[in-house]
């Protein structure tokens, strides 16, 4: 919005000047910085626009040439913001080069000039009628409203504006009080500190109540919206902008809904009309946060009428409920279906109590919530019972209730809903503690058997059927990829592999070995990591390549037949790579300091490359800018080593620097 426009644009860093720290010999090091920003690296003139802007005050060089670097096309985004905080910090010697910029017929700079000059507002009141003239030369530009930067000291300017009968500056004086509303509503304190912004009160509009009340039939359809949330701002028990805030609502009017449902919510029950156009925007809008926001003005207006609303939204908002379940926990009296709301959700889903609001929510009810929580743990569906345990875990101080609900899960199939209860009861004394003893050394004597391997022979039909949900996973794995490993025909393949998947579980890979016809057993199952469930196996693949052969006598070269099961993830790909050896698959270790997450590596085809992105110092973690490495591999069998060992290592590597356009199109 543009409320907080010249933030977004340039002045993400602006630092007061209290935290500058003037260096011992100032002239000397300036000279130099300045040198240092005509440095043909990049990198350079990054750190010296950094330190410049670190110097305070700046004497009038250091000034002049942080302008021409903030007046310069095409500027580095680092460059360019040091620049900006400089001058905006510096004040009045800034004014005259954030006008020239503001009048600039290039739009980008035009734009650029105007937030230094909002930046410069509220500590010089100089810029006031360049701004003011920059409006009245253009009012589709809104220059005007760069003056909510500063605040309730603009405030007298602006109301004395909307009463001298010029139309375009009663307009843009109602726009420019409306952005000082938003940001008095949504600016923190340390905002207001930081960029020395004033908030106002009610009280500061009271004065201006008749003319705000007029502007709700100015012909600038911004105007009228903008006096609608000025007079509510003023009195939200005012009824006569209510209707233009309900038809910004209906209308979903994206630069002034938010407000819009803010004075709603402030109007309180005077505002019923607007709720069939509130519950509209709870359940169809695609905007989480305006969701969110509707939720609590409909608490505020409805009280117990809003519950039925937002136990569907909470329902159905499957990713986002956390945001609504504040709002409808604090409804007074208690919405009637309030826990079993709640628990409704426990069946989408694993749930941790120090992530969820759902489960806190639940929690911080106490005894209220212990009988529907137990009979949850008798549910057939594994994430109720999971959570109803999570959620009676988390509440503190246990009440008796729980406890005896939590000894019951201790026998429950799923090791997490054991465990859960083993750490709530662990300290609970008594039975509990017992049976929380006598649980633990089960849960120890299982986890030292070791698996047993499984010797059964299957058929290629069987071993391509889905596996079904068990006491450990909720939902069923389905086949996904299926490779006979060979170098001729499929059905001459003595391994084959397959990857089967599914929801919330981890993947499994199991290599096949072909013992007869139509007939194999399991010669490894591996899966991808059980916690990151975003972890997964990627189409299998064979490929030929050759490798170095070591024994006691020297090295030689033999032809080697390999695949790869490559697992990717968030930000990174790793390579499960085998050697076939007659009907056995052997692992390959990959030695390389290269590849995921900033890289990937290529062995498809037997090319054994690798490449990777190189990060220069500034780069954020999406854009490395600093070049690439790319190099080739070599595959290794050590026969000295017992047993053999075979691994990847790298063999070539080449840098390739970053090019002209990736460092100052940043």
């Amino acid at each position: 919005m543009k409320l907080v426009f010249a933030g977004l644009l340039l002045g993400a860093v602006i630092v007061s000047q209290a935290e500058y720290a003037r260096p011992e010999d100032p002239s000397a090091d300036i000279s130099h910085l300045i040198q240092q920003l005509r440095d043909p690296d990049l990198d350079r003139r990054r750190d010296a626009a950094r330190e410049l802007s670190k110097i305070s005050p700046l004497p009038p060089e250091g000034i002049n040439v942080m302008a021409s670097l903030l007046e310069q096309p095409n500027q580095d985004y680092v460059i360019q913001n040091s620049a900006f905080n400089v001058l905006c910090n510096d004040g009045a010697s800034a004014v005259s080069v954030a006008t020239r910029l503001a009048h600039s017929t290039d739009k980008s700079r035009s734009q650029q000039g105007l937030a230094l000059l909002e930046c410069l507002a509220p500590r010089d009141k100089d810029v006031w009628p360049i701004l003011i003239g920059i409006y009245k030369q253009n009012p589709a530009g809104n220059a005007i409203e760069k003056l909510a930067a500063a605040g309730r000291p603009v405030l007298p300017l602006m109301i004395e504006a909307i009463t001298n009968g010029d139309p375009t500056m009663r307009s843009g004086s109602i726009l420019t009080i409306y952005q000082i509303i938003g940001k008095t509503r949504t600016m923190s304190p340390e905002y207001d500190a930081r960029h020395h912004f004033v908030p106002i009160t009610p009280d500061d509009l009271a004065p201006a109540k008749a003319e705000f009340a007029a502007a709700l039939h100015d012909p600038n359809p911004r105007a009228r919206a903008a006096a609608a949330v000025a007079l509510n701002y003023a009195d939200p028990k005012d009824q006569r902008p209510l209707p233009i805030l309900t038809d910004l609502v209906s209308e979903r009017n994206v630069e002034f809904i938010g407000a819009a449902i803010q004075g709603l919510k402030d109007a309180g029950s005077l505002a019923r009309p607007a709720v069939p156009a509130l519950e509209h925007v709870l359940a169809t809008d695609s905007d989480v946060v305006l969701k969110w926001q509707t939720a609590s003005a409909l608490a505020q207006i409805e009280g117990q009428g809003a519950c039925a609303p937002l136990e569907r939204a909470i329902v159905t908002n499957k990713d986002w409920r956390d945001g609504f379940v504040p709002t409808i926990v604090a409804i007074r009296p208690p919405c009637p279906r309030l826990i079993p709301t709640l628990i409704e959700t426990f069946r989408d889903e694993r749930e941790y109590a120090s992530l969820s609001r759902t489960l806190m929510a639940l929690a911080d009810m106490g005894p209220a919530a212990v009988p529907a929580l137990a009979a949850s743990l008798k549910s057939r569906n594994l994430y109720v019972r999971q959570n109803a345990a999570e959620t009676l875990a988390a509440m503190k101080p246990l009440p008796p209730d729980a406890v005896s609900a939590l000894q019951y899960a201790l026998q429950d199939r799923n090791s997490d809903v054991r465990n859960t209860a083993i750490s709530a009861l662990r300290t609970a004394g008594g039975e509990a503690q017992r049976d929380v003893e006598a649980a633990e050394k089960r849960e120890q004597q299982a986890a030292t058997e070791k698996p047993k391997l499984d010797n059964h022979t299957y058929t290629r039909k069987q071993i391509m059927a889905q596996i079904p949900p068990d006491d450990e996973y909720m939902y069923p794995q389905t086949l996904h990829y299926i490779l006979p490993v060979t170098k001729d025909r499929a059905a001459d393949a003595k391994l084959l592999l397959t990857v089967h998947s599914g929801k919330d579980r981890p993947d499994r890979l199991v290599i096949w070995k072909k013992v007869g016809p139509d007939s194999y057993q399991q010669e490894r199952e591996m899966h991808t990591d059980d916690i990151l469930l975003d972890d997964r196996y990627d189409r299998p693949f064979t490929f030929r390549a050759k490798y170095d052969y070591i024994t006691g006598k020297g090295r030689s070269q033999k032809d080697g037949f390999f695949f790869d099961v490559p697992i990717s993830g968030w930000r990174h790909e790793d390579d499960n790579i085998f050697v076939v050896e007659g009907d056995e698959a052997i692992p390959v270790n990959l030695d390389s300091p290269y590849g995921s997450p900033s890289g990937a590596n290529d062995f498809r085809g037997g090319k054994l490359e690798f490449s990777e992105n190189v990060y220069d110092k500034y780069d954020p973690t999406c854009c490395p800018t600093g070049g690439e490495i790319t190099g080739t591999y070599k595959i290794v069998e050590d026969t000295t080593k017992t047993p053999p060992l075979w691994k990847i290592v790298v063999a070539t590597t080449t840098s390739t620097p970053p090019t002209l356009h990736s460092s100052s199109n940043h």
